[in-house]
């Protein structure tokens, strides 16, 4: 685990910077919840926060998500939301990730925690590294430091050689309370849909939409639409819309 502590502090050496902007939230994972309004002292602009929360090596770490308040292309947002120059890319419905209080810890308390978790590095360890990377602090072109942690991975066989980065990199939006809560209320839905599939129904659409095979252990969506279990879970891991309609979930 030592070389795996001097890997992290060369990391960070060689790829962050002085700053507290952290992580644009991709559009494709609508983190919701109750956004309040609020002034943002140091960039003198109306902002909209949602406070949530992360579980990261056992330590619960407040975490904040901002998205602009309202439609107007102000350019105080450019600095705040990493938009283009006089905001070319203004998206009202952007969402950036701040932790109020970082770093969140050191890297040597980290290493602690670490010894107290795992008893080798794996790949939950490598997303669990990389979440408590980005709260740690401004990266300096993330997808090169994400690119070579996970390669310090693969090349000493902690993970397979197959891992997707970009899994790796997302990991951590997943965990935030409210995504959570979110995934466990779809789920559930999912499960309890099962009972009213009928035989019509499976006869009447023999394939599943998604796998193109025989139904297994068919499942109803909250849309009515019909799908194997394991195929509508795995899609719903990061697609937040039906295959068939579209419908948001």
């Amino acid at each position: 685990m030592q070389e795996l502590l001097n890997f992290i502090f060369d990391l960070k050496k060689k790829y962050y910077k002085r700053g507290s902007y952290l992580y644009d939230v991709p559009e494709e994972i609508p983190i919701q919840g109750n956004y309040i309004k609020y002034y943002h002292y140091p960039s003198k602009i109306n902002i909209l926060k949602l406070t949530t929360d992360i579980e990261l090596f056992d330590q619960k770490i407040e975490v904040l998500v901002h998205k602009p308040d309202g439609i107007q292309e102000k350019w105080e947002y450019e600095n705040h939301f990493g938009f283009g120059g006089h905001c070319s890319n203004f998206n009202p419905e952007k969402l950036v990730i701040y932790c109020p209080s970082y770093p969140i810890f050191s890297i040597m308390e980290m290493h602690e925690k670490i010894l107290n978790k795992y008893s080798q590095p794996n790949e939950n360890l490598l997303k669990e590294l990389w979440g408590f990377l980005i709260l740690s602090g401004h990266i300096n072109s993330r997808k090169e430091a994400l690119k070579d942690l996970v390669d310090y991975f693969k090349m000493n066989g902690f993970v397979k050689d197959t891992i997707n980065e970009k899994e790796v990199d997302e990991w951590f939006l997943f965990e935030l309370g409210d995504l959570q809560k979110r995934y466990r209320w779809l789920n559930t839905t999912i499960e309890s849909k099962t009972e009213e599939i009928t035989d019509q129904e499976k006869n009447e659409k023999k394939q599943c939409p998604i796998c193109y095979q025989e139904y297994t252990d068919v499942v109803k969506t909250p849309c009515d639409h019909i799908f194997c279990k394991n195929c509508i879970s795995s899609w719903i891991e990061t697609n937040h819309t039906c295959p068939c309609c579209r419908k948001s979930f």
